[in-house]
């Protein structure tokens, strides 16, 4: 975690060790998210990688708002080998910034269906 404005946070190995081939990925543009339009900070996008094979959360790279909490969370996550489709069973309350990481989660679990 880098604490600048916007925040920065790198999960696993993020982009480094991901290849289209073995990896998908779903993103989130914080531009246009509700609640940090509403903060006046939306700036900056969140991608989150899974394994095809598995559906597994591998890594996330994070620049925008609250990127502390959800990098937090998004580490627990990779650490206990957390599947998308489990992460999005998870309550995402509103109006909070954690409903972008759902969109990106969302984004994720099309991408690893092929759509």
């Amino acid at each position: 975690m880098v604490f600048t404005d916007p925040q920065l946070v790198v999960v696993g190995d993020g982009s480094t060790h991901t290849r289209a081939e073995t990896h998908a990925f779903g993103e989130v543009d914080w531009g246009r998210q509700g609640r940090a339009r509403v903060l006046g900070k939306n700036v900056g996008l969140t991608r989150v990688w899974a394994t095809r094979a598995d559906g597994v959360l591998r890594a996330a790279e994070m620049a925008g708002p609250g990127a502390e909490h959800m990098g937090h969370l998004l580490a627990w996550a990779v650490q206990q080998g957390l599947s998308v489709e489990r992460a999005l069973e998870m309550p995402f309350y509103h109006p909070v910034l954690e409903e972008g990481l759902r969109t990106a989660l969302q984004g994720l679990r099309a991408a690893l269906r092929g759509g």
